[in-house]
């Protein structure tokens, strides 16, 4: 004969299996969500007027315009401020690529044409800006991560200069050019690329959509940039995927490698299931100077970078060096000239 307690425990224990079977149907239905994620810099971050206002960014205006369409998804902001194309590159692998996302919207360059001093280049030189977004745009391709750059938005020249000497950008034609120059060689990429490209661009209206310093965008502007941006997701995340290209199973380059002159070495390789990318570089002598653990999430195509230095970080003389490439198991190996 069951007692009064019984009973009670019974109900608690049934309520309990009803929790938890639903905390267990949530995180399934989230997990079969598609995954966005932002990747860019001060921009995406929120920085409106220096002021970090994240919620008045464009990522969540973007996040408010799909959720108010009925489309389910999770996103993720991983703006930085700051950060140029460079940047970017070296945070890919960790931040996006290990994430396993749907789709990443890529938006960066306000800070790659930016001159520090008098005399100088701009921080990421155009050739190198465009070898930057390429490669991050080649490693998510690889792995099948769908692809949205989002261009850099206009700039109001008499407003950049109250805060930068217009000296420094006279050489290339002052800062408008300059600019234009990054904003043409994206569009100009994703065209080739056949890679959706959102032009963050204000109608003539950049007085009122920019901030005091001619280069962020204000409320107003980050929702002329979501207005755009939620449209290409959407027709992004309802096309079919596309087929990953098939490469040569190992490409390195450049060869020979001249760290003094070029920042990375690009190991390029496929993988035809889950793996891990092992890879060494050793010297003449055989002794393993540097080594390079990738943590691959899907099958495709990925890219290893080697900056040239050792594992202390110490640049590596001139001379022939070895990769030893191991894929779970399957080990190849490829010659590495370097020269300074």
């Amino acid at each position: 004969m069951m007692t009064v307690f019984d009973c009670w425990l019974n109900t608690i224990a049934s309520r309990l299996v009803l929790v938890v079977a639903g905390i267990f149907l949530q995180q399934g239905i989230a997990a079969s969500q598609p995954r966005i994620l932002y990747f860019g810099d001060s921009i995406s971050e929120g920085w409106i007027d220096a002021e970090l206002r994240p919620k008045e960014a464009f990522p969540a205006l973007t996040d408010s315009i799909l959720i108010s369409t009925g489309i389910q998804f999770r996103s993720e902001n991983l703006g930085v401020g700051g950060e140029t194309t460079l940047d970017g590159l070296r945070r890919i692998d960790e931040q996006v690529l290990s994430e396993d996302p749907d789709l990443v919207v890529i938006a960066f360059g306000s800070n790659d044409y930016y001159i520090l001093g008098e005399g100088q280049n701009p921080r990421v030189p155009l050739d190198d800006f465009t070898r930057h977004l390429e490669l991050m745009i080649d490693k998510c391709a690889g792995i099948g991560i769908n692809v949205i750059v989002l261009g850099i938005p206009p700039l109001i020249a008499e407003r950049f200069y109250i805060y930068t000497p217009a000296e420094r950008f006279a050489p290339f034609g002052g800062v408008a050019a300059l600019h234009q120059s990054y904003r043409d060689a994206m569009r100009n990429l994703c065209r080739e690329k056949n890679v959706p490209f959102v032009a963050a661009d204000f109608a003539g209206m950049e007085e009122s959509l920019l901030g005091f310093d001619g280069v962020h965008p204000l409320p107003g502007g980050h929702r002329a940039i979501a207005d755009s941006l939620a449209a290409a997701i959407t027709a992004t995340l309802d096309a079919a995927p596309s087929e990953i290209p098939v490469p040569p199973d190992v490409h390195v380059y450049p060869s020979p490698f001249a760290p003094s002159s070029q920042e990375y070495l690009v190991i390029r390789v496929e993988v035809k299931s889950r793996s891990r990318i092992r890879a060494a570089i050793h010297d003449s002598r055989g002794r393993r100077v540097r080594s390079l653990d990738y943590p691959v999430s899907d099958s495709g195509l990925h890219f290893v970078l080697w900056d040239g230095t050792d594992d202390l970080g110490v640049p590596v003389a001139s001379g022939t060096y070895f990769l030893q490439l191991d894929v779970d198991g399957a080990v190849t190996s490829r010659s590495i000239p370097v020269v300074h």
